[in-house]
């Protein structure tokens, strides 16, 4: 039987060929993991620089080095809890992912959001929309992105409240259709909305490949039950996965419900009088192979750093491909000198810091103009 036919693997709150979230594979019935991941293919040789094989702390079956949280010993804590006792992301009983709460010292989630820094008197009220990155993965609940947005704002004389969104494994196309089911059960809407995307689209690019769902018209979310799996199983005809992975199909299977995806909350926001802003954000293979930290995260995932390299340039086509009015952040830890990612797109919260200090102009702006 071939490889492909006999690997199922889980994410987080997904089931799916291969961890929309990380890209890491949890199989059922094989040992092989599968030759080709959402972010580039198995290694062929070693990455260039050093590589730590300490083994700190685990999230989604990766062994996590202490060198990736430099000055952050409670990221181990964070990440233990969050992989064991805070799952993150399930599909609620509105069929549209969500988190359960859960109560402890650095991780809270209340009524499926994350809890956020607040200021006191806060009058501008942002919705923060997104995956794990934007719930805060590896992140204490007041060093989130959002957490650190509303820090910015606040030593400016601006008192923002953001309510965070932000769902493990969760597309642009569900978060857009949480921002509609928001704007019409009558809640106040907000000054602003904010999608923070890029990473699970792409993985849900690559699914959508093993899936043979190659209509970009169509929307897709990913799987989030093994019913689900079977059926499409059933419906592709081959009755089993396949590894083919064409970069140039993913672009456009990303780029189209992408774009179809921020064409809707344009308009949701018009309607409803709500600006939105689109972010495209960094991942692992946006960065040099040699940047800090780089070579032993490669190490862990077992990924070939050209490949990884290759995947970046595609991940950024896409992004182009969709024709949207994004913010683009790939290019956000360029020149960094110390370690970002402990896995193919979580940071640690320094990273969180200077994804929301590049974030948070244009969010000003935004709201300047509203």
């Amino acid at each position: 039987m071939p490889r492909a036919a006999r690997v199922v693997a889980f994410g987080v709150g997904v089931l799916v060929l291969a961890a929309a979230t990380v890209g890491v594979q949890r199989h059922l019935t094989s040992v092989d993991p599968p030759a080709a991941t959402p972010f580039g293919h198995r290694s062929t040789h070693e990455p260039v620089g050093p590589i730590y094989h300490d083994e700190w702390a685990h999230y989604e079956g990766v062994s996590i080095s202490r060198h990736s949280f430099p000055g952050e010993p409670w990221g181990a804590e964070v990440l233990e809890f969050q992989d064991s006792r805070a799952p993150c992301g399930v599909l609620g009983d509105d069929g549209l992912p969500t988190n359960l709460d859960v109560t402890s010292p650095h991780v809270n989630v209340i009524d499926g959001r994350r809890r956020t820094y607040e200021v006191n008197g806060a009058s501008t009220v942002v919705w923060l929309f997104g995956g794990s990155t934007s719930f805060g993965v590896g992140q204490r609940d007041e060093h989130t992105i959002a957490s650190q947005i509303v820090r910015l704002a606040a030593k400016d004389g601006q008192r923002i409240q953001i309510l965070n969104f932000g769902v493990c494994g969760q597309v642009n196309w569900d978060e857009t259709n949480r921002f509609e089911q928001l704007l019409a059960s009558g809640v106040p809407p907000p000054d602003a909305a904010v999608f923070v995307d890029g990473v699970n689209d792409w993985a849900n690019g690559f699914v959508r490949e093993q899936y043979g769902l190659l209509d970009a018209s169509v929307p897709f979310t990913g799987v989030w039950s093994r019913d689900q799996h079977e059926q499409l199983l059933a419906r592709s005809g081959s009755g089993a996965l396949s590894e083919d992975h064409d970069l140039d199909r993913e672009v456009r299977l990303v780029a189209g419900q992408y774009r179809a995806g921020v064409l809707r909350s344009q308009v949701l926001g018009r309607r409803y009088d709500v600006p939105v802003v689109h972010v495209w954000q960094p991942i692992l293979s946006t960065m040099p192979a040699r940047a800090p930290g780089n070579a032993t995260v490669l190490d862990r995932l077992d990924a070939d750093p050209t490949s990884a390299r290759s995947t970046g340039r595609a991940y950024r086509q896409a992004m182009e491909a969709a024709g949207a009015d994004l913010v683009d952040l790939t290019n956000v830890f360029d020149g960094a000198t110390r370690p970002v990612f402990f896995d193919w797109c979580h940071t640690n919260e320094w990273g969180a810091r200077r994804v929301a200090a590049a974030l948070y102009p244009h969010l000003v702006e935004t709201l300047d103009r509203s």
